[in-house]
């Protein structure tokens, strides 16, 4: 009698351990997946803030460029052309990543899509990166020969200074961006390994 007795009695600890264990995962999947949505919605308001920027530069920079400082069109062209590739990649991104909708998805399919978006961003700088500079060339250039700027030291100086800028800005933002990234994996990453260990232990 002693030893069923016993007997029951950790069969009912080892059920209300377990029932504890369960509720603690539960919890744990619930914290983990706001953390994600937060980094999510970070990332998505902020690239659907480049994409509405995008839009606005493209009649904004002709205004600049052509009417008030009369430049080659050909360069409001080319950078209407980045604007639109940028306004594209942003959008691809913000469809990929839903802060709305990642709440409800399997954490490793999350951690899929965070992958593939990385995998956009690298492909994305090192198409724009050269872009930029490309771009930055031909408008100093132009500027010079339509007599923006008074000597070539100046327009040299000039040059220097908005490509430092402009690169010095785009690498904060995009490692920035790139730490939410690394987050969300990290995160997801511990808890599947987690649930592994518990796996491999049972």
């Amino acid at each position: 009698m002693n030893e069923n007795f016993e007997l029951e009695n950790m069969r009912q600890q080892m059920a209300l351990l377990k029932q504890k264990l369960e509720q603690q995962e539960i919890v744990n999947d619930s914290l983990i997946r706001q953390s994600v949505k937060k980094n999510a919605s970070f990332i998505n308001n902020t690239h659907r803030l480049y994409f509405i920027l995008d839009i606005i530069f493209i009649p904004f920079t002709y205004l600049i460029l052509c009417y008030f400082s009369h430049l080659s069109i050909w360069i409001w062209l080319y950078i209407t052309c980045g604007l639109i590739y940028d306004a594209w990649h942003r959008r691809r991104i913000c469809r990929l990543i839903d802060g709305r909708h990642l709440y409800e998805q399997n954490l490793l399919e999350v951690h899929k899509k965070v992958l593939k978006v990385k995998k956009y961003e690298r492909t994305f700088n090192i198409i724009s990166y050269p872009a930029i500079t490309l771009w930055m060339v031909l408008f100093f250039y132009n500027s010079y020969l339509a007599d923006l700027h008074p000597s070539v030291i100046h327009t040299i100086i000039a040059f220097i200074i908005a490509v430092a800028f402009c690169f010095g800005l785009c690498l904060y933002l995009d490692k920035k961006m790139a730490r939410h990234y690394q987050d969300i994996i990290q995160q997801i990453e511990d808890v599947t390994n987690s649930e592994k260990q518990e796996e491999q232990e049972e």
